[in-house]
């Protein structure tokens, strides 16, 4: 976002705790700006895929996993959406948003699959039912040169390879 006096401002300076009721709000301007430049994409013939960052909180609630729903676009040219899930979030453990217990991420993920309308999503499985494995960019820089994270690099292609998904590396 554009600050008119600080200029750039990440994502991450907006909201940082987990479970901040703002989520909701912002998750659903975000939702509906990613299909409104779809769209107005898609009259220019420019055809993309859509990604958006998530919280999992917002996937855990019926109510909002339900306006994502029905922003979807129903037509032939949607191939579909990627949601982005922060991995501390899924990885966190038991307790997570304010008390909240930490869901599992697969539910919401065969959620998402079942509701999506084609190509970008792939054939749902039942044990993994995500597209794509995001690799954070701490991760990423410095991997040519570090034994450690080249490693880790090579595990998170490696599974995601075997689950059918893409490997993306952040940066």
């Amino acid at each position: 976002m554009r600050h008119p006096y600080l200029g750039m401002v990440q994502p991450e300076c907006l909201i940082r705790e987990d479970g901040d009721p703002r989520h909701q709000a912002l998750s659903q301007f975000v939702i509906d700006r990613a299909i409104a430049d779809w769209r107005a994409l898609l009259a220019e013939e420019r055809h993309v895929d859509i990604s958006i960052n998530l919280p999992l909180s917002f996937l855990r609630d019926p109510a909002c996993l339900g306006y994502l729903y029905r922003r979807l676009p129903n037509y032939p040219a949607f191939r579909g959406i990627v949601v982005e899930v922060n991995g501390n979030e899924i990885t966190r453990g038991p307790r997570a948003c304010s008390g909240y217990r930490q869901a599992n991420a697969i539910p919401q993920g065969h959620r998402l699959h079942r509701r999506s309308r084609g190509g970008m999503a792939g054939p749902p499985r039942t044990d993994f039912p995500f597209v794509e494995i995001k690799v954070d960019r701490a991760v990423v820089s410095g991997c040519a040169h570090d034994r450690s994270k080249r490693g880790t690099c090579r595990a998170i292609i490696y599974l995601a390879s075997n689950y059918g998904a893409r490997s993306v590396a952040e940066g």
